[in-house]
Protein backbone atom coordinates (compact mmCIF):
# COMPACT_ATOMS: atom_id res chain seq x y z
CA UNK A 1 0.00 0.00 0.00
CA UNK A 2 2.73 2.29 0.87
CA UNK A 3 4.18 2.06 -2.78
CA UNK A 4 0.83 2.40 -4.11
CA UNK A 5 0.69 5.83 -2.00
CA UNK A 6 3.70 6.94 -3.26
CA UNK A 7 3.10 6.35 -7.05
CA UNK A 8 -0.02 7.98 -7.25
CA UNK A 9 0.56 11.20 -5.09
CA UNK A 10 -2.54 13.39 -4.13
CA UNK A 11 -5.05 10.61 -5.08
CA UNK A 12 -2.54 8.77 -2.59
CA UNK A 13 -2.97 11.00 0.00
CA UNK A 14 -7.12 11.11 -0.87
CA UNK A 15 -6.94 7.51 -0.81
CA UNK A 16 -5.41 7.24 2.90
CA UNK A 17 -7.85 9.95 3.92
CA UNK A 18 -10.28 7.58 3.12
CA UNK A 19 -8.75 4.54 4.69
CA UNK A 20 -8.97 6.87 8.10
CA UNK A 21 -12.39 7.49 8.10
CA UNK A 22 -12.96 3.85 7.31
CA UNK A 23 -11.14 3.32 10.48
CA UNK A 24 -12.84 5.66 12.21
CA UNK A 25 -16.38 4.88 11.40
CA UNK A 26 -15.83 1.39 12.20
CA UNK A 27 -14.70 2.14 15.62
CA UNK A 28 -17.98 4.61 16.41
CA UNK A 29 -20.51 2.69 14.32
CA UNK A 30 -19.63 -0.48 15.39
CA UNK A 31 -18.60 -0.76 18.52
CA UNK A 32 -16.83 -4.17 19.14
CA UNK A 33 -17.79 -5.56 15.91
CA UNK A 34 -14.93 -5.64 13.22
CA UNK A 35 -14.93 -3.05 10.65
CA UNK A 36 -15.11 -4.22 7.49
CA UNK A 37 -11.98 -4.29 5.84
CA UNK A 38 -11.25 -3.45 2.02
CA UNK A 39 -10.07 -5.97 -0.13
CA UNK A 40 -6.59 -6.40 -0.82
CA UNK A 41 -5.03 -4.38 -3.62
CA UNK A 42 -4.68 -6.17 -6.93
CA UNK A 43 -1.17 -6.19 -8.70
CA UNK A 44 -2.84 -4.48 -11.13
CA UNK A 45 -5.05 -1.65 -9.85
CA UNK A 46 -4.89 1.50 -10.24
CA UNK A 47 -4.47 4.35 -7.86
CA UNK A 48 -8.23 5.55 -8.71
CA UNK A 49 -9.60 2.23 -8.61
CA UNK A 50 -7.95 2.07 -5.34
CA UNK A 51 -9.45 5.16 -4.15
CA UNK A 52 -13.08 3.95 -5.21
CA UNK A 53 -12.89 0.91 -3.98
CA UNK A 54 -11.91 2.30 -0.36
CA UNK A 55 -14.82 5.12 -0.36
CA UNK A 56 -17.26 2.02 -1.31
CA UNK A 57 -16.21 0.20 1.84
CA UNK A 58 -15.72 3.45 4.07
CA UNK A 59 -19.75 4.36 3.01
CA UNK A 60 -20.78 1.12 4.11
CA UNK A 61 -19.31 1.27 7.38
CA UNK A 62 -20.75 5.11 8.10
CA UNK A 63 -24.06 4.17 7.10
CA UNK A 64 -23.92 1.45 9.45
CA UNK A 65 -22.60 3.57 11.71
CA UNK A 66 -25.29 6.69 11.54
CA UNK A 67 -27.67 3.85 11.67
CA UNK A 68 -27.01 2.45 14.90
CA UNK A 69 -26.69 5.90 16.05
CA UNK A 70 -30.70 6.67 14.97
CA UNK A 71 -31.58 3.33 17.23
CA UNK A 72 -30.11 4.42 20.34
CA UNK A 73 -31.31 7.86 19.82
CA UNK A 74 -34.71 6.69 19.01
CA UNK A 75 -34.34 4.30 22.17
CA UNK A 76 -33.14 6.73 24.25
CA UNK A 77 -35.92 9.11 23.67
CA UNK A 78 -38.52 5.99 24.38
CA UNK A 79 -36.91 5.61 27.56
CA UNK A 80 -36.38 8.89 28.61
CA UNK A 81 -38.81 11.32 26.93
CA UNK A 82 -38.15 15.03 27.63
CA UNK A 83 -40.08 16.38 30.70
CA UNK A 84 -40.66 19.46 29.37
CA UNK A 85 -42.36 17.50 26.38
CA UNK A 86 -43.92 14.79 29.04
CA UNK A 87 -47.70 14.37 28.19
CA UNK A 88 -50.17 15.20 30.69
CA UNK A 89 -52.48 13.21 32.42
CA UNK A 90 -55.63 12.49 30.84
CA UNK A 91 -59.05 11.16 32.55
CA UNK A 92 -60.17 8.23 32.21
CA UNK A 93 -62.89 5.97 32.35
CA UNK A 94 -66.00 8.25 34.34
CA UNK A 95 -62.83 10.53 34.98
CA UNK A 96 -63.78 14.11 34.04
CA UNK A 97 -61.36 16.96 34.03
CA UNK A 98 -61.51 20.81 33.78
CA UNK A 99 -58.69 24.01 33.13
CA UNK A 100 -58.49 27.63 34.47
CA UNK A 101 -56.41 29.61 32.88
CA UNK A 102 -55.59 33.20 32.83
CA UNK A 103 -54.48 34.12 29.53
CA UNK A 104 -52.61 37.15 29.74
CA UNK A 105 -54.61 39.89 27.99
CA UNK A 106 -56.44 38.08 25.31
CA UNK A 107 -58.18 41.16 23.52
CA UNK A 108 -57.16 44.89 22.19
CA UNK A 109 -54.65 46.40 24.02
CA UNK A 110 -51.50 48.78 23.76
CA UNK A 111 -48.34 46.64 23.23
CA UNK A 112 -45.75 49.44 22.35
CA UNK A 113 -45.32 52.56 21.80
CA UNK A 114 -47.15 52.70 18.73
CA UNK A 115 -50.07 53.91 20.92
CA UNK A 116 -51.76 51.74 18.88
CA UNK A 117 -54.57 48.95 20.00
CA UNK A 118 -53.26 45.67 18.74
CA UNK A 119 -54.46 42.06 19.52
CA UNK A 120 -53.28 39.10 21.14
CA UNK A 121 -49.79 38.51 18.82
CA UNK A 122 -50.31 35.23 16.61
CA UNK A 123 -47.34 33.51 18.50
CA UNK A 124 -48.60 33.95 21.71
CA UNK A 125 -52.10 33.15 20.68
CA UNK A 126 -50.79 29.86 19.20
CA UNK A 127 -48.95 29.22 21.98
CA UNK A 128 -51.67 29.37 24.43
CA UNK A 129 -53.91 26.98 22.02
CA UNK A 130 -50.92 25.05 21.81
CA UNK A 131 -50.67 24.13 25.72
CA UNK A 132 -54.98 23.79 26.07
CA UNK A 133 -54.63 21.59 23.57
CA UNK A 134 -51.80 19.12 25.13
CA UNK A 135 -54.11 18.81 27.86
CA UNK A 136 -57.91 19.02 25.81
CA UNK A 137 -60.07 19.89 29.27
CA UNK A 138 -63.27 18.68 29.19
CA UNK A 139 -63.93 22.12 31.00
CA UNK A 140 -62.44 25.16 29.97
CA UNK A 141 -62.64 28.12 32.48
CA UNK A 142 -60.22 31.43 31.58
CA UNK A 143 -59.87 34.93 32.53
CA UNK A 144 -58.64 37.97 31.14
CA UNK A 145 -60.43 37.23 27.91
CA UNK A 146 -61.18 40.24 25.36
CA UNK A 147 -64.40 41.39 23.46
CA UNK A 148 -66.83 39.51 21.80
CA UNK A 149 -64.70 39.42 18.89
CA UNK A 150 -61.56 38.30 20.39
CA UNK A 151 -63.73 35.39 22.07
CA UNK A 152 -65.17 34.37 19.15
CA UNK A 153 -61.64 34.51 17.46
CA UNK A 154 -60.14 32.47 20.52
CA UNK A 155 -63.10 29.50 19.69
CA UNK A 156 -62.42 29.82 16.47
CA UNK A 157 -58.59 28.82 17.06
CA UNK A 158 -59.76 25.97 19.48
CA UNK A 159 -61.18 24.37 16.68
CA UNK A 160 -58.72 24.26 14.09
CA UNK A 161 -56.97 22.80 16.75
CA UNK A 162 -59.33 19.75 16.86
CA UNK A 163 -60.85 20.99 20.11
CA UNK A 164 -64.64 20.92 20.18
CA UNK A 165 -67.13 22.08 22.41
CA UNK A 166 -70.44 22.83 23.00
CA UNK A 167 -71.42 24.48 25.24
CA UNK A 168 -70.08 28.32 26.90
CA UNK A 169 -70.89 31.21 29.08
CA UNK A 170 -69.46 34.29 28.34
CA UNK A 171 -69.60 37.09 31.20
CA UNK A 172 -68.69 40.29 30.38
CA UNK A 173 -70.05 42.95 33.10
CA UNK A 174 -70.56 46.46 31.56
CA UNK A 175 -67.66 47.47 28.73
CA UNK A 176 -65.02 45.77 30.87
CA UNK A 177 -62.98 43.68 28.30
CA UNK A 178 -60.97 41.44 31.06
CA UNK A 179 -63.39 39.09 31.27
CA UNK A 180 -64.47 35.20 32.50
CA UNK A 181 -65.36 32.67 30.11
CA UNK A 182 -65.77 28.80 30.08
CA UNK A 183 -66.38 26.25 27.61
CA UNK A 184 -67.61 22.88 28.01
CA UNK A 185 -67.84 19.86 26.33
CA UNK A 186 -70.67 18.55 28.74
CA UNK A 187 -73.83 20.66 29.07
CA UNK A 188 -75.00 23.29 30.95
CA UNK A 189 -78.01 22.54 33.04
CA UNK A 190 -77.97 25.47 35.51
CA UNK A 191 -76.75 29.18 34.82
CA UNK A 192 -75.60 31.31 37.84
CA UNK A 193 -73.61 34.09 37.06
CA UNK A 194 -73.46 37.09 38.87
CA UNK A 195 -72.32 40.59 37.66
CA UNK A 196 -74.26 42.87 39.51
CA UNK A 197 -72.66 42.41 43.23
CA UNK A 198 -71.47 45.75 44.71
CA UNK A 199 -69.56 46.62 47.76
CA UNK A 200 -68.45 50.05 50.15
CA UNK A 201 -65.61 51.46 50.60
CA UNK A 202 -65.92 54.32 52.73
CA UNK A 203 -68.98 56.74 51.41
CA UNK A 204 -67.76 55.42 47.44
CA UNK A 205 -69.94 51.73 46.31
CA UNK A 206 -68.34 49.82 43.36
CA UNK A 207 -69.24 46.87 41.82
CA UNK A 208 -67.65 43.69 41.58
CA UNK A 209 -65.23 44.66 38.54
CA UNK A 210 -65.05 41.10 36.39
CA UNK A 211 -68.36 39.49 38.23
CA UNK A 212 -68.59 36.06 39.00
CA UNK A 213 -69.03 33.28 36.80
CA UNK A 214 -71.44 30.43 38.05
CA UNK A 215 -72.55 27.36 35.86
CA UNK A 216 -73.00 23.52 36.34
CA UNK A 217 -72.79 21.10 33.91
CA UNK A 218 -73.65 17.38 33.76
CA UNK A 219 -71.85 14.12 32.83
CA UNK A 220 -73.33 10.99 31.83
CA UNK A 221 -75.25 9.25 34.22
CA UNK A 222 -76.77 12.38 35.70
CA UNK A 223 -73.55 13.63 37.88
CA UNK A 224 -73.30 17.41 38.06
CA UNK A 225 -70.56 19.38 38.61
CA UNK A 226 -71.25 23.27 39.96
CA UNK A 227 -68.10 25.34 38.57
CA UNK A 228 -67.57 29.09 39.94
CA UNK A 229 -65.15 31.20 37.86
CA UNK A 230 -63.05 33.92 39.97
CA UNK A 231 -60.80 36.66 38.78
CA UNK A 232 -60.06 39.20 41.95
CA UNK A 233 -59.20 42.07 41.59
CA UNK A 234 -55.43 42.89 40.68
CA UNK A 235 -52.42 44.72 42.72
CA UNK A 236 -52.48 47.32 40.07
CA UNK A 237 -52.69 50.89 42.43
CA UNK A 238 -55.73 52.17 43.00
CA UNK A 239 -56.63 55.13 44.97
CA UNK A 240 -59.27 53.78 47.45
CA UNK A 241 -56.87 50.83 47.88
CA UNK A 242 -56.39 47.94 45.95
CA UNK A 243 -56.08 45.72 48.78
CA UNK A 244 -59.63 46.47 50.23
CA UNK A 245 -61.22 46.20 46.89
CA UNK A 246 -59.75 42.76 46.41
CA UNK A 247 -61.13 41.97 49.84
CA UNK A 248 -64.47 43.14 49.51
CA UNK A 249 -64.37 41.66 46.10
CA UNK A 250 -63.55 37.99 47.90
CA UNK A 251 -66.54 38.46 50.71
CA UNK A 252 -68.97 38.86 47.93
CA UNK A 253 -67.57 35.68 46.56
CA UNK A 254 -67.66 33.84 49.66
CA UNK A 255 -70.90 34.93 49.89
CA UNK A 256 -72.25 33.59 46.87
CA UNK A 257 -70.47 29.77 47.92
CA UNK A 258 -72.22 29.91 51.14
CA UNK A 259 -75.29 30.48 49.03
CA UNK A 260 -74.73 27.31 47.66
CA UNK A 261 -73.59 25.46 50.12
CA UNK A 262 -76.72 26.38 52.33
CA UNK A 263 -78.89 25.28 50.19
CA UNK A 264 -76.92 22.02 49.30
CA UNK A 265 -73.94 20.72 51.98
CA UNK A 266 -73.32 17.97 49.43
CA UNK A 267 -73.44 20.16 46.52
CA UNK A 268 -70.34 19.17 43.85
CA UNK A 269 -68.73 22.94 44.25
CA UNK A 270 -64.87 23.64 42.27
CA UNK A 271 -63.71 26.93 42.63
CA UNK A 272 -61.42 27.97 40.38
CA UNK A 273 -59.40 31.27 38.97
CA UNK A 274 -57.12 34.16 39.70
CA UNK A 275 -57.28 35.06 43.55
CA UNK A 276 -54.60 38.06 42.76
CA UNK A 277 -52.90 36.93 46.12
CA UNK A 278 -51.10 34.27 48.05
CA UNK A 279 -52.11 31.76 49.93
CA UNK A 280 -53.27 32.17 53.45
CA UNK A 281 -54.31 36.02 52.67
CA UNK A 282 -57.62 37.57 53.40
CA UNK A 283 -59.07 36.77 50.50
CA UNK A 284 -58.60 32.93 50.45
CA UNK A 285 -59.90 33.07 53.76
CA UNK A 286 -62.93 34.70 52.94
CA UNK A 287 -63.87 32.49 50.20
CA UNK A 288 -62.94 29.46 51.68
CA UNK A 289 -64.04 29.12 55.20
CA UNK A 290 -66.90 31.21 57.41
CA UNK A 291 -66.95 31.83 60.96
CA UNK A 292 -63.76 29.69 61.05
CA UNK A 293 -65.13 26.65 59.48
CA UNK A 294 -64.18 25.34 56.35
CA UNK A 295 -65.68 25.75 53.27
CA UNK A 296 -63.95 24.95 50.67
CA UNK A 297 -60.34 23.17 50.57
CA UNK A 298 -57.26 24.04 48.69
CA UNK A 299 -56.43 21.47 46.01
CA UNK A 300 -52.80 22.60 46.13
CA UNK A 301 -52.14 21.56 42.07
CA UNK A 302 -47.87 20.37 41.64
CA UNK A 303 -46.02 20.38 38.29
CA UNK A 304 -44.52 17.12 37.74
CA UNK A 305 -41.06 18.66 39.38
CA UNK A 306 -43.50 19.49 42.26
CA UNK A 307 -43.43 23.40 41.97
CA UNK A 308 -46.90 25.22 43.17
CA UNK A 309 -46.53 28.53 41.40
CA UNK A 310 -48.59 29.88 38.99
CA UNK A 311 -48.00 33.67 38.38
CA UNK A 312 -44.16 34.89 37.71
CA UNK A 313 -43.61 38.70 37.53
CA UNK A 314 -40.08 38.52 35.94
CA UNK A 315 -37.02 38.68 37.76
CA UNK A 316 -37.42 35.03 38.81
CA UNK A 317 -40.16 36.13 41.07
CA UNK A 318 -43.13 33.69 41.16
CA UNK A 319 -46.25 33.38 43.58
CA UNK A 320 -49.45 31.11 44.01
CA UNK A 321 -52.60 32.92 43.16
CA UNK A 322 -54.38 31.01 40.88
CA UNK A 323 -56.23 28.24 42.86
CA UNK A 324 -58.73 25.77 42.88
CA UNK A 325 -60.76 24.86 45.62
CA UNK A 326 -63.31 22.22 46.35
CA UNK A 327 -66.02 21.38 48.68
CA UNK A 328 -66.61 18.81 51.14
CA UNK A 329 -68.83 16.70 48.96
CA UNK A 330 -66.83 17.16 45.92
CA UNK A 331 -63.28 15.79 47.91
CA UNK A 332 -63.88 12.27 47.44
CA UNK A 333 -64.31 13.03 43.79
CA UNK A 334 -61.21 14.75 43.12
CA UNK A 335 -58.31 12.54 41.40
CA UNK A 336 -55.13 14.20 43.09
CA UNK A 337 -52.52 12.37 41.16
CA UNK A 338 -54.25 13.95 37.99
CA UNK A 339 -54.97 17.36 39.66
CA UNK A 340 -51.95 19.38 38.49
CA UNK A 341 -50.17 23.21 37.39
CA UNK A 342 -49.26 22.25 33.54
CA UNK A 343 -45.61 23.34 32.81
CA UNK A 344 -44.65 23.96 29.78
CA UNK A 345 -41.89 25.92 27.74
CA UNK A 346 -44.36 27.12 25.41
CA UNK A 347 -45.75 29.52 28.11
CA UNK A 348 -42.87 31.20 28.56
CA UNK A 349 -43.50 33.78 26.21
CA UNK A 350 -47.26 33.61 26.02
CA UNK A 351 -48.88 34.75 29.30
CA UNK A 352 -47.44 35.47 32.92
CA UNK A 353 -49.46 32.05 34.45
CA UNK A 354 -49.62 28.53 34.23
CA UNK A 355 -53.45 26.60 34.31
CA UNK A 356 -54.46 24.37 36.45
CA UNK A 357 -56.12 21.47 35.82
CA UNK A 358 -58.65 19.46 38.01
CA UNK A 359 -59.68 16.14 37.41
CA UNK A 360 -62.38 14.13 39.18
CA UNK A 361 -64.63 10.93 38.87
CA UNK A 362 -67.83 12.00 38.03
CA UNK A 363 -69.88 10.04 39.93
CA UNK A 364 -70.65 9.88 43.74
CA UNK A 365 -68.37 8.64 46.36
CA UNK A 366 -68.27 8.22 49.70
CA UNK A 367 -66.32 10.76 52.17
CA UNK A 368 -63.98 7.78 53.20
CA UNK A 369 -62.50 8.22 49.64
CA UNK A 370 -61.60 11.85 49.49
CA UNK A 371 -57.21 12.34 49.37
CA UNK A 372 -55.16 13.22 52.02
CA UNK A 373 -54.44 16.72 51.23
CA UNK A 374 -52.03 17.12 53.59
CA UNK A 375 -49.32 15.43 51.73
CA UNK A 376 -49.47 18.25 49.84
CA UNK A 377 -48.75 20.58 51.87
CA UNK A 378 -45.15 22.44 51.71
CA UNK A 379 -43.24 21.81 54.48
CA UNK A 380 -42.20 24.29 57.13
CA UNK A 381 -39.37 26.64 56.85
CA UNK A 382 -37.85 28.09 59.75
CA UNK A 383 -37.30 31.69 59.84
CA UNK A 384 -33.71 33.35 60.91
CA UNK A 385 -33.10 36.52 62.94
Amino acid sequence: MDSLFQRSGGTGRAAAALLALLLAAGMAGCGREEAPEPAAPDAAETADEAVARIRETAEIVVAEAVRKASETAMAVARSEKDPLERPYPRPEGDEISAMTFNLNQYRLVVRDDSGELEPKPKEEAARIIAVIRSVAPDVLLVQEMGDPAAWAEFKYALRQAGLSYTAEEYLQRGRQDLNLALLSRLPIVERNSHVDGKYSIGPAQFPILRGVLDVTVEAEGGYRLRVMGVHLKSKVFHSFGQTEMRRAESRLVGGYVRDVLDADGEANLLVMGDFNDEPGTLPLREVSTYKRQPLLFDLRPLDYAGDAWTHTMGNDVYHRIDYALASKGLLPEINLEKTYVVRSPLLEKATDHRPLVVTLHATERPAEMAPDLEARRPIPILEND
